[in-house]
């Protein structure tokens, strides 16, 4: 029997990782590993295609670490816990909107005095 709340999450695809998540992480690994490697490439090769080869290994190299650091991060978290931490932070730096009251101490519906019949 399906359960309504497993449809309603992102399913895992690698490692405990969501399709969001590697797809993150594999553009983000291209991104610092392509003009490192290409300049390594050329300095020590004499071929820039050679470095662009070894972007690959980087890249599935930084997958597999990638994926164990998010999969140990995310370990007994509910599901969505981050989103709503970060939402947290960027809220409370004033970066972002966040929709959550970040008041410390009391709160207070203005009702000072009694009530009058």
């Amino acid at each position: 029997m399906v359960m309504a709340s497993e449809v309603e999450t992102e399913a895992d695809v690698f490692r405990g990782c969501t399709s969001t998540e590697l797809i993150t992480i594999i553009v983000v690994s291209i991104v610092i590993w392509t003009p490192l490697m290409a300049t390594l490439g050329i300095a020590l090769l004499g071929s820039m295609m050679m470095g662009l080869g070894l972007v690959l290994v980087m890249t599935i190299i930084t997958v597999f670490i990638g994926s164990s650091l998010v999969q140990w991060v995310k370990r007994d978290k509910p599901e969505g816990h981050y989103q709503l931490v970060i939402q947290r932070y960027l809220g409370k730096h004033k970066l972002r909107k966040s929709g959550f009251i970040l008041h410390h101490g009391e709160l207070s519906l203005g009702r000072h005095g009694r009530a009058e019949r």
